[in-house]
C-alpha cells in the first residue's frame, strides 16, 4: 500500500489528525494558497506541529473563510492571530510560477 493511499485510508476513518500530519511530509516553511476555511484550519493545524505558515489569498481580508458563520469567523480569525499566522491578502500570482507549473 503507497503513502497516498494510507493517508486516505486514515483520513476516511476519522483516526487521529496526528496521522495524518506523519504521512504527510512538509518542509518547515509552509505556504497555503486560498484563505478558505479549509485553509485557515490546515494552517492552525501546522502551527501546532511546529511549522511556519503563511496563508496567501488573491481576494481582501473580507473573504478569509467567509463561507462560514460569522462569529465562528471572527473566532477563527481570533486563532490564527494569536498563533502568528501570516495572511497576505490581495495577492497575485507571479507570471513566471503560473508558466513553471503548467
Amino acid at each position: 500500500m503507497g503513502r497516498w493511499e494510507s493517508f486516505l485510508q486514515i483520513h476516511e476513518s476519522g483516526t487521529d489528525r496526528t496521522a495524518i500530519a506523519n504521512l504527510v511530509p512538509l518542509g518547515h516553511k509552509v505556504v497555503i494558497i486560498g484563505a478558505t476555511y479549509a485553509g485557515c484550519e490546515m494552517a492552525l493545524f501546522l502551527k501546532e506541529r511546529g511549522r511556519e505558515v503563511t496563508i496567501v489569498e488573491s481576494l481582501g481580508q473580507d473573504n478569509v473563510a467567509r463561507e462560514i458563520f460569522l462569529c465562528n469567523r471572527m473566532h477563527l480569525l481570533k486563532l490564527l492571530e494569536e498563533n502568528k499566522i501570516e495572511i497576505l491578502t490581495n495577492a497575485k500570482p507571479l507570471k513566471s510560477l503560473i508558466k513553471a507549473s503548467c
